[in-house]
């Protein structure tokens, strides 16, 4: 019997290697002996569409094969496939997941299609190879890779491989101390001839599980595996603080396999497509995108150590040519020209003029409410275009249904069934069930059950969708709503019943919604310092443990902030219910959870995916008592091209109660105290539509009550104009502020500190490190065309020890500071470019523009003075030299780097690149702040504040710093304050006007103009037809055929408060005018235009108050070439008159 199996098995070996020397030759292997054919479909990477690497392509050319190379979002069609001897898969767009609902993400549809065609394709005989990558979010990424594979059962793991022992020296990533690893672990097959060896980089490329190199897993015994890991290779992810953990798929992992799927044949590779085949060869390449590669250079390819070859080309080869010899007799492949893009161009000629660039503001039609989504961006000389395009997944009227979030079942801590609870949400009128287990009391064997009920539960009439309520080691509260993957153990607390590793929440799973849960009772942790999260839980109704059902917690204001300070969040509203018996009260109780969708199965599909929906405006969530908010959207919310009118921007609102009348909607805009319109509609619906200018950036919200005094709050909407703030999906950096991370020193950002506040306290000192650490919190009050406003408060304190991070930072509690408090608000001018570092990219240097400080300090506990200088403010490195005034005459030097050298500086003083515009102290060792007498106390309360600015020295007469300035105002309206850094102008009449004699370095002077009216449009103009756009800035304006924004073109500008902030053109002798270009003589009203011409203007009067207005409505007569305005009008109280005034 032995020796019959020996045979046997001699037999089988000798077929393989007899089959291994007949695999087709790519040049005559394919169909009627012509080439073998393989058409490459490329997703995305981290750099854009993935590309074939030149040196790949040239080895695929010298061996014979014809290829072609298209984008997975591209509409391919069987034909086209049927063409080709083998596909290779590498990466693949989200086409299963939220990507769909980001901008652009109707070509997924394309993607999707495809996965279908290629399952057809293998069907037929076809061959594929599939390649992943983990460019980012690798367990997103793994599930969109698994459902493309699902129908030949094979999974690929969102982990890597290491082996220690078979280690290849070379340079450290991450907390890697060497990026491959060897194995010689080969089976016999006809894809091996020749494949003796593979190193295969085991590294996390980005923090987010973007994993190298992926360990397979069939399910089905028809997968061959083709090459292994080592026995003492394992499969790991990145941890906690950055340390390696065991990953689920155990050691010696399948890193490359085979199998038949009927008359085709599939493979796949575990080694990620950058390595094998995007950027194979690159010599220099260590990073691809936010992507830490370690070097390619053909070392998994071919190369190997130098020594050793790797042999991953040889079997790509191989694969090619297996895969090709079915589908050669099945009759497939051919000589296929190269497919013709089907997608729409990404740019446009400059002639002619497309339809859509030039807007008519009489004409426009609003995006639908709900069911709006944001297209591939066009552009068209030099500016790109974006409206938003109607859904093409909405076909009806979008269904208002109501979810039910927050359940736990008898998995967790709950009672009953996931069938039972859908069964009591339906009958209480829900259309959907997001339930919310206790983690701690969840088991991860039961993961999948929960996940199989819910599906087993949901069609289009009623959906169930799986979820849980985690805790943190301090006890603060998230929702991850959606997932399909169960929390890994290396990201959990050490007793594995909380969430170690905060950081993960919005990217380490997949198919989810991030919720930061609680908020409103929590002391710890204040919503500034909230970061990986996509919504808030607004409202949580709970039982009360005395047999009660109510209001367990209030984060109203939690979400406001997170909505006015650009973070965009998802409103979610939670009943934390425990038995189906409850469920009649929730639904009786409270807010609602509101998800505008085609069905029941449609709404759990929108609802889950929080994070792709960042950039929709709005997002279709809201919460309601009882109205409904059914308009809400808004055309050209970003700033675009003045002579294509798009310096303007429409909205819609408007909302109705099914039993009741809307008594009150209030729209706000950056804050419950600054209210942009207040209607009083009293009937059964409304709505109203709603212009502006694109000066400044506006985030609002709304809120309806109805006459039964039930409310209805909205997500946000928001405008962008040149200056704006907006945030990462992943909600943990902005763009556009001073800096860009929360919870730091006071910048955000590298390279530089715009306070670096000391207040020495004994062993009670707290600093940025140390045993005492302080944590600044990040606001953002403003953002304009000319300048934004970001906030640093030094407020709070760390519980624990820190270390400070940025990307991937977990979470951390925080206390009220203990012995002083210290602010900061910096403005940044966008268009006076300084010099100082550079203005390029997403974050150019911190004083490439101007940037002024206006700082404080105020102590909490009474303390000695320890030194002459107390407290600081600031330091600038010894050596740094100072330039002032005095009495005439010019004061230079430099820094003596001596702790006891004290200089007494003046306003108008230069340190470095500072420009103080307060007097300040400073020592030869670099520290700024005020003269103080050792020893003497300061009080509980005493408050310090000055100002100052970072200007090159070239500019210190320019900005009044050093005598008379060389340009002078001449003015007819409004006058000259002071000068000192900014022009500080007080308007007359909320404008300014005169003529600019223009002189030295500094080519625009920032005005900053006093009484102004934050309600009413401002602008400055010039004759030069200056105007903003997002993309170039203040630019002359040319019109075209239909422009009406002009000539004359105005420079839109923000108030802030009564303060306006403009960049004054200083290259030549001008007229100019600044300042509010519509009045009224009562300033409760809110006007706005909606078209101003030379021969009509068209006005929007609001009245917010509960009284009647009879005012006078004027327009700025300094400004040349507009129709003048000047009219009578009254205005019911909570109403809106819009008005249209023809010229004569």
């Amino acid at each position: 019997m032995r020796i019959r199996w020996l045979c046997a098995i001699s037999l089988a070996l000798a077929a393989c290697a007899a089959s291994a020397g007949q695999l087709p030759d790519p040049r005559s292997g394919g169909k009627e002996g012509a080439s073998i054919s393989v058409l490459f479909v490329m997703g995305p990477g981290g750099a854009g569409q993935l590309p074939l690497d030149p040196d790949v392509a040239r080895k695929l050319d010298e061996r014979g094969y014809l290829h072609r190379l298209v984008a997975d979002t591209e509409p391919l069609t069987l034909d086209y496939l049927r063409q080709f001897n083998v596909v290779v898969l590498a990466g693949i767009s989200d086409f299963n997941g939220g990507s769909y609902y980001a901008p652009g993400g109707v070509v997924l549809l394309n993607t999707a299609s495809n996965v279908k065609l290629l399952r057809q394709y293998v069907a037929e005989g076809g061959g594929l190879v599939v390649v992943p990558l983990m460019a980012e979010s690798g367990s997103q990424v793994a599930a969109t890779l698994n459902a493309a594979l699902a129908p030949w059962e094979m999974e690929i793991g969102w982990e890597t491989v290491r082996d220690d022992a078979n280690a290849i020296p070379g340079p450290k990533v991450y907390n890697a101390p060497f990026v491959y690893s060897w194995t010689r672990s080969i089976a016999r097959h006809p894809a091996t001839e020749g494949v003796r060896a593979l190193a295969y980089p085991g590294i996390c490329m980005r923090w987010d599980d973007a994993y190298s190199t992926n360990p397979l897993l069939p399910k089905d015994r028809a997968w061959k595996p083709l090459a292994w890991a080592e026995k003492t290779s394992k499969c790991v992810r990145l941890g906690d603080a950055y340390r390696w953990v065991d990953g689920d798929s155990g050691r010696a992992p399948v890193l490359a396999a085979a199998r038949e799927a009927g008359k085709g044949r599939v493979a796949v590779a575990g080694l990620g497509a950058y390595y094998l085949l995007a950027y194979a060869f690159d010599e220099k390449r260590t990073e691809v995108g936010e992507n830490s590669t370690g070097p390619l250079n053909g070392i998994a390819y071919e190369r190997g150590d130098g020594k050793t070859p790797s042999d991953w080309g040889v079997l790509f080869d191989n694969l090619l040519r297996w895969a090709a010899e079915a589908s050669t007799k099945a009759g497939l492949g051919g000589k296929p020209e190269p497919w013709e893009t089907k997608l729409k161009p990404r740019s446009l000629p400059d002639e002619p003029i497309p339809d859509f660039a030039v807007v008519d503001w009489k004409k426009v039609e609003l995006p639908p409410t709900w069911a709006h989504h944001s297209p591939n961006i066009v552009y068209w000389r030099g500016s790109p275009f974006y409206d938003e395009i109607p859904d093409p997944l909405v076909t009806k009227p979008q269904e208002m249904n109501k979810l039910l979030v927050g359940p736990r079942t008898r998995y967790s801590e709950g009672r009953g069934s996931i069938a039972q609870w859908a069964k009591a949400a339906r009958a209480a009128g829900y259309r959907a069930i997001v339930f919310a287990e206790r983690f701690e009391k969840l088991k991860a064997e039961d993961w999948p059950r929960i996940m199989s009920d819910c599906e087993r539960n949901s069609s289009k009439d009623f959906a169930c969708l799986q979820g849980m309520d985690i805790a943190d080691d301090y006890g603060n509260r998230y929702l991850i709503l959606g997932n399909t993957n169960f929390p890994p153990k290396g990201i959990l607390t050490p007793d594995g019943r909380g969430l170690q590793q905060t950081s993960r929440l919005s990217l380490g799973f997949s198919g989810h919604i991030a919720v930061v849960h609680r908020l409103g009772n929590n002391k710890g942790l204040p919503t500034e310092l909230t970061r990986h999260f996509q919504g808030v839980s607004v409202y949580t109704y709970a039982d009360d443990g005395k047999g009660g059902y109510g209001l367990a917690d209030d984060a109203f204001a939690a979400y406001q902030w997170q909505l006015f300070n650009a973070s965009n969040p998802v409103p979610i509203v939670l009943h934390e219910l425990t038995d189906p018996r409850q469920v009649p009260k929730a639904a009786a109780t409270g807010f609602q959870q509101i998800v505008p969708s085609q069905d029941a199965l449609d709404a759990i599909r929108y609802f889950r995916y929080g994070l792709a929906h960042f950039f929709e405006n709005p997002q279709r969530y809201f919460i309601t008592e009882g109205p409904i908010i059914d308009k809400f959207a808004i055309f050209n919310k970003d700033i675009g091209s003045p002579a294509c009118n798009r310096d303007h921007w429409r909205a819609i609102v408007g909302a109705s109660s099914p039993d009741a009348t809307i008594k009150e909607a209030v729209l706000y805009d950056r804050g419950m105290f600054r209210i942009a319109r207040r209607w009083l509609p009293n009937k059964a619906s409304f709505a109203e539509l709603v212009d502006g200018d694109h000066g400044h950036q506006r985030h609002f919200m709304l809120v309806v009550t109805d006459s039964k005094g039930r409310r209805a709050i909205s997500p946000h909407l928001r405008t962008v104009p040149r200056g704006y703030f907006t945030r990462c999906a992943d909600r943990q950096n902005w763009f556009g502020a001073a800096g860009s991370y929360t919870g730091i020193w006071p910048s955000g950002r590298h390279g530089i500190w715009y306070i670096r506040p000391h207040f020495p306290a004994g062993p009670e000192t707290e600093e940025f490190g140390g045993k005492n650490p302080l944590a600044t919190i990040m606001r953002l009050p403003f953002a304009s065309n000319a300048a934004t406003v970001t906030y640093y408060h030094v407020e709070r304190r760390y519980l624990r020890p820190i270390a400070y991070g940025m990307d991937a930072w977990r979470i951390e509690n925080t206390e009220p500071s203990r012995t002083f408090t210290a602010q900061a608000g910096v403005t940044k001018w966008h268009d006076i470019v300084t010099g100082i570092g550079s203005p390029d990219g997403m974050n150019p240097g911190p004083m490439a523009f101007l940037t002024r400080v206006d700082a404080g300090m105020r102590s909490r506990v009474a303390v000695s003075q320890s030194r002459s200088i107390f407290p600081i403010v600031n330091t600038v490195p010894p050596g740094t030299p100072y330039r002032f005034m005095k009495d005439g005459q010019v004061v230079e030097g430099k820094l003596d780097g001596r702790a006891d050298t004290l200089l007494d500086l003046p306003a108008g003083a230069s340190l470095g690149e500072l420009l103080l515009l307060d007097p300040l102290a400073v020592t030869g060792k670099g520290e700024i702040g005020w003269r103080a007498e050792p020893g003497r106390e300061v009080p509980a309360g005493t408050g310090w504040i000055c100002s100052y600015m970072y200007i090159p020295w070239a500019w210190r007469s320019s900005l009044g710093a050093e005598g008379p300035t060389p340009w002078s105002l001449q003015l007819t309206q409004g006058k000259v304050e002071s000068v000192l850094g900014y022009v500080n102008l007080a308007a007359d009449k909320r404008g300014v006007a005169g003529t600019l004699k223009a002189g030295g370095e500094a080519r625009l002077l920032p005005l900053r103009i006093s009484g102004l009216r934050e309600r009413w449009p401002a602008a400055l103009w010039t004759p030069e037809g200056l105007a903003y756009s997002f993309w170039s800035g203040l630019v002359t304006q040319a019109p075209l055929p239909g422009t009406t924004s002009g000539p004359p073109f105005l420079a839109h500008i923000g108030v802030f408060g009564e303060f306006g902030k403009a960049a004054l053109p200083n290259t030549k002798d001008a007229p100019f005018y600044v300042g509010n270009t519509l009045m009224s003589s009562n300033w409760n009203l809110v006007l706005a235009w909606t078209r101003w011409t030379a021969t009509e203007a068209g006005i929007e009067v609001h009245n917010p108050t509960d009284e009647a207005i009879k005012a006078r409505v004027w327009s700025a007569k300094a400004i040349p070439g507009k129709f003048v305005v000047d009219i009578e009008v009254t205005v019911p109280p909570g109403t809106t008159q819009r008005l249209m005034l023809p010229g004569k």
